[in-house]
Formats: C-alpha cells, structure tokens, sequence
C-alpha cells in the first residue's frame, strides 16, 4: 500500500527528494520486534514464572491461599497475581514486575502449600534483572503509542535511548558471548533486530530534532558522539548534509518566497532523563560554524540553542 500511495504521488510530483523520506517505520512496531526477538533467549526463565503464576490463579483454594499469604505480608501492596500474553512483551513487563514485588508472598506460599516450588533466589535476582532492563522499553513504548501529544519528537531521542540501553547491557568481546549470562545474550539478540531496523535512528525523524529550537544539530551530533566516538561526527555530518540537499529541494519545488519566522514553542519535550543528557550542556559542535553566503537553513542551524 505504501508503494502504490508513493507511486502515485510521484507521478504528480506530490513528494520531495523522490519520496526518499515518505515512508517512515512504526517505532512501537519495531521495539515491539526488538524485545520480542531478545526475549527468546529467557524463555526457560519465563516459563517458570509464567507455571507459578498460572498454578495460583488454576483454583479458588489456592488463591484463598495466596490471599492468606498477602494478609499476613503488610508491605505487598498488589493483592493479585497477573498473568501475561506471550505475544504482548509489555504484559510479560508487568508480569514480571508484580511478582517481584510478591517475592515474599511467594516464599510464604511455598511454606504452606507442599505442591508450591518457589523461585531459587538466583532466579529471582534473574528475574529481577531482566526486568530492570526492560522498564526503560517500556516506558518508551508507552510514549510512542501516545494520542494526545506529538510524538515526532521523542522518536529519535527514545531510540538512541534504547540504542544506548542495549549497548551497555550488550557483551563487548564476541569470543566470550557463549559465556556470558542470559541477560548479555539478550542484548546482544536485541542489538542485532535493532541494527536490522534502526540503525539509521531515522534520518527523517532526525530532521525533526535538527529543527527543534532546544536541541539543532548540537544534539544529534551528541548522541551519536556518545554511541560511536569520534565517529559520530561523520554520521552527524552525512544528516546534515541529506537535510540541506532536502532543504534545497524544498526552495526549488516551492512557489512561495520563504521567509524566516519565529518559532512557537513545540507542545511535549523529549522524553528523556536529566542523567541521560549529562554533559550535553556543554557540548561543542564540530559542524556548527559560522560561514559565509549561508541559507537560512545554515543561519538557523548557527543560533544558539533556546
């Protein structure tokens, strides 16, 4: 469908830079691919928390158990256990979110019912861990399925968000993955769909950031610095030159004189912690400077950050 819809508007020169930028992939789909395909690896853990969950809620006697077990523990705040879809990762998120926080219901339980085997406490640090790395996925799949606010945004900061996640959770040395634990296994599995789908972090999307007054080209070429090292300025630097060859595009294709405007304020901000932009304050670009006979495109890019 999206062929025969950029097809059709290129035949009525609908689209700029051939439609190179018209068809932009669903963030939420894609991260959706990107954990389902990591969480392969865990299978055998989750299976075990998915049997223990589904052995209390198989009767009412032994979710009056459970119950019993929850009164006698003040501090467990959720009364229930919750069941996941497989085929939803962010139910399997909260799955394994509530029963961590049961951990000691499920201790009591095992004490009273002979036939319930509680989790070792090396599998619940596993659980645990797992689930420590997932909520930042979580939580960014929860602002790209937002109705009520933009959202073109928080795509290219959410995705350097995970891109960073994964980086550092993911193993280093390829010679000593098989022995690694299964958190490693499960970046590693993550980097590879994520490279498959991602790798570009969208040049399109990056235009958007590019053309926020808070952020310009200064904070894509941050995060990519802070991803590749040095090499990140070359990745910034092909972004900005794909943007100005669209920009320049656009002025020819365009009837109307274009004039600089004040920029309104953009409704939401970027979803992204203050811990996470350390250091970006004080960032100095190495492709922002000024030069003669510039666009405005280039003026802008030059203006500080408001």
């Amino acid at each position: 469908m999206v062929n025969i819809l950029k097809k059709h508007l290129l035949s009525g020169l609908g689209l700029i830079a051939e439609g190179t930028y018209f068809h932009v992939r669903c963030g939420a789909h894609i991260l959706n691919l990107i954990v389902h395909d990591g969480l392969k690896v865990i299978d055998g853990s989750l299976d075990k928390i998915r049997l223990r969950v589904k052995y209390i809620r198989g009767s009412e006697a032994r979710k009056l158990k459970f119950a019993s077990c929850l009164e006698q523990l003040s501090n467990v705040t959720s009364k229930q256990v919750r069941q996941d879809l497989p085929i939803r990762w962010n139910s399997t998120y909260l799955m394994l979110e509530t029963v961590i926080g049961q951990r000691e219901t499920f201790t009591l339980l095992s004490d009273i019912d002979p036939y319930f085997d509680c989790l070792s406490n090396e599998e619940w640090d596993e659980v645990k861990s797992i689930a420590d790395f997932l909520k930042p996925f979580y939580d960014i799949a929860d602002f790209f399925s937002g109705s009520s606010y933009p959202t073109a945004n928080l795509y290219f900061s959410d995705v350097w968000r995970i891109h960073m996640k994964i980086k550092e959770v993911a193993c280093v040395d390829h010679s000593e993955f098989e022995k690694q634990n299964q958190l490693c296994c499960v970046a590693r599995r993550m980097e590879k769909k994520f490279d498959k789908y991602w790798n570009s972090h969208s040049v399109a999307l990056s235009f958007v950031v590019i053309l926020d007054p808070r952020y310009k080209l200064q904070f894509v070429e941050w995060c990519y610095v802070r991803l590749l090292g040095s090499e990140g300025v070359q990745v910034a630097k092909l972004i900005l030159d794909k943007l100005k060859a669209f920009f320049q595009e656009y002025l020819k294709s365009s009837n109307e004189t274009t004039t600089s405007s004040s920029q309104r304020s953009i409704r939401g901000s970027p979803n992204i912690p203050s811990n996470d932009l350390q250091n970006f304050g004080t960032y100095e670009s190495k492709l922002c400077e000024p030069s003669k006979n510039v666009s405005d495109l280039e003026t802008y890019l030059n203006e500080k950050k408001n």
